[in-house]
């Protein structure tokens, strides 16, 4: 009994000291279920080595010391996935809205609404002042 406690305040004390749960890691959590899920379809090890390997690298974001350089990781992965969505939003509005054309700001992300039709612009981001042209 005396050895179960001792080995659970060890894990205790080695996971409070690691840097844990991000945003980045719990995109890799959904990323390996959802490749679970489609690999009960395949009859190949692929999806399960795929697994193995995110799950790996998981574990070593979660129970890493090295706060610092996963939280810019983190702060990467977030910008990168703004930026994605925001195109993604930008695309979709281009498409269905007539009357505007939609811009994603290269500095802050920011979707910036101009109307149609009106040749080559400079365009001002509301939200970081940055300029830049672009054919609306």
């Amino acid at each position: 009994m005396k050895r179960r406690n001792r080995l659970i305040e060890q894990i205790q004390y080695r996971l409070r000291r690691s840097y844990g749960m991000d945003r980045l890691n719990t995109h890799l959590l959904v990323l390996i279920i959802v490749i679970l899920v489609l690999g009960l379809f395949v009859k190949n090890s692929i999806p399960a080595l795929l697994v193995l390997v995110i799950f790996g690298i998981f574990v070593y974001r979660f129970t890493s010391r090295n706060i610092t350089k996963r939280s810019i990781e983190n702060r990467k992965y977030q910008d990168t996935n703004r930026f994605v969505t925001r195109q993604m939003k930008a695309i979709q509005n281009n498409v269905t809205n007539k009357e505007y054309k939609y811009f994603v700001c290269k500095r802050c992300y920011q979707l910036v609404r101009v109307p149609k039709g009106k040749g080559e612009i400079v365009i001002h981001c509301p939200h970081c002042k940055q300029e830049f042209s672009a054919k609306s």
